[in-house]
């Protein structure tokens, strides 16, 4: 029998403001957490660099877990650096910037690389604030596209996660006019052409959740909106990957993926309210 790697995934829980929610599906789904090998954290673990926030989210991850249980997380938006810098003894959570994670889970080799993630449109915010920010986001995007090739012919399953999305393909729902400063479209052409499994948040209203594309699996595991986690379970070499929406309601559903065999045209990139939005 083929082995499995079961993984819990999140995003954008922005504690202390939707910890509550995610409360609530961690005792919901309790019998279900038993079988969870790695839980990935696809950034705004707080809200707005809230260090209690991020305690809190920490404390309840180390009450639902089993010991063994790694936590890993990339930053968001509102995971600011300055406040990660001085966050220190975390129980649970290690949080990953532009690195590579190896783990052997099951006897599956597992590589998962951690990064913010890159827009196509720096908002407003960023032009301002960040300094040389494209060509941060150039070098950034260069990093995943070298991670991608990496991992898909070192590990039996590579991960790549990002906060912001890493193709448009999972942003229906959203208004299309946002859709380049939610994520990047710059990486389609190596999502089909090597096998990985991308875990995303920031698309709170997505309403596609898990799409096979090319050669890879996407998922967005974006709490608000949906009030759901996501249990993916892969198996050795990324042959199948099949994704569970586990809802607050106690539901626990098995998502169709979508078939997307074509790159989506890029989004126009008139200005919006988003560019006033950090």
């Amino acid at each position: 029998m083929c082995p499995h790697v079961h993984i819990l995934a999140t995003a954008d829980i922005h504690s202390p403001k939707y910890l509550h929610k995610f409360c609530d599906i961690l005792q919901k789904h309790a019998s279900t957490l038993e079988s969870v090998d790695l839980v990935i954290i696809a950034g705004d673990l707080m809200h707005k660099g809230s260090i209690s926030g991020l305690q809190e989210l920490d404390s309840v991850l180390d009450k639902f877990l089993h010991n063994n249980v790694k936590v890993l997380a990339c930053p968001g938006n509102e995971d600011f650096e300055e406040v990660l810098a001085k966050v220190k003894n975390l129980k649970r959570i290690k949080i990953l910037e532009d690195s590579l994670e190896e783990a052997l889970i099951n006897n599956v080799r597992v590589g998962a690389y951690f990064t913010r993630g890159v827009l196509d449109k720096p908002t407003i915010w960023q032009k301002r604030h960040i300094k040389n920010i494209d060509e941060i986001y150039r070098q950034r995007l260069e990093k995943m596209k070298n991670a991608i090739v990496l991992m898909s012919q070192k590990y039996d399953v590579p991960i790549l996660v990002s906060h912001y999305a890493v193709t448009y393909q999972l942003l229906e729902g959203e208004d299309p006019k946002i859709w380049p400063h939610l994520g990047t479209c710059r990486l389609d052409d190596v999502l089909q052409k090597y096998k990985v499994l991308v875990i995303h948040g920031h698309a709170h209203n997505s309403t596609r959740r898990f799409a096979v594309f090319g050669s890879s699996y996407l998922v967005n595991v974006s709490l608000p909106g949906r009030d759901s986690a996501y249990l993916i379970e892969v198996d050795d070499g990324l042959h199948s990957v099949r994704v569970f929406e586990l809802r607050s309601s106690g539901e626990k559903v098995m998502l169709e993926p979508c078939m997307v065999a074509e790159s989506k045209q890029q989004a126009r990139t008139r200005r919006s309210i988003i560019d006033f939005l950090q």
